[in-house]
């Protein structure tokens, strides 16, 4: 295919957001990091979670968002414990 040329896929409609608490896995970096500032962009609040934290902290503070260290390869009820956790903290810190 020598000079196939893509179009970025956009959607067609924004989806609106705002005020909405997002969590984005992996947004460190990639493309988890590109959605974060996105639903930031948005209006969202994001969650900024990774496995680097460092690199959850960078992406937060680009986008105003909380950065969060976990790892989503952990056992499932391990992961699901800690986002129950991370939401109903950010909830209740929101409600304040």
């Amino acid at each position: 295919m020598a000079g196939a040329r893509y179009q970025p896929l956009r959607p067609r409609t924004r989806t609106r957001v705002e005020g909405s608490l997002a969590l984005v896995t992996g947004s460190g970096n990639g493309i988890g990091r590109e959605t974060a500032l996105e639903l930031s962009r948005r209006g969202a609040h994001v969650l900024v979670a990774d496995v680097d934290l460092v690199a959850a902290e960078q992406t937060a503070a680009e986008c105003g968002g909380t950065p969060y260290e976990i790892d989503v390869a952990d056992l499932p009820s391990r992961v699901v414990d800690r986002i129950s956790s991370l939401t109903a903290e950010m909830t209740e810190s929101r409600s304040r």
